[in-house]
């Protein structure tokens, strides 16, 4: 995620698409595991991701595809 950008809870759908949902859930879900053992760098990105899973919006999504093009590009 870029340092600048803070996510909220503001941001919330409250009606987000299911499958909108099953996506950005795994995916904090599957980042958990690189965190942890293997990518310490990610570790404020994921605080932030996780902090805010149950109320996610479009500015979630865009730091969740932040973050996948950071992993691809390192």
């Amino acid at each position: 995620m870029k340092p600048n950008i803070r996510l909220s809870k503001d941001d919330y759908d409250p009606s987000p698409k299911p499958d909108f949902c099953k996506r950005v859930i795994g995916f904090v879900g599957c980042l958990g595991y690189p965190v942890t053992m293997t990518r310490p760098d990610l570790a404020w990105s994921y605080s932030e991701m996780s902090r805010y899973v149950q109320f996610l919006g479009q500015s979630h999504i865009k730091a969740a595809e932040h973050i996948l093009r950071y992993l691809k590009d390192t």
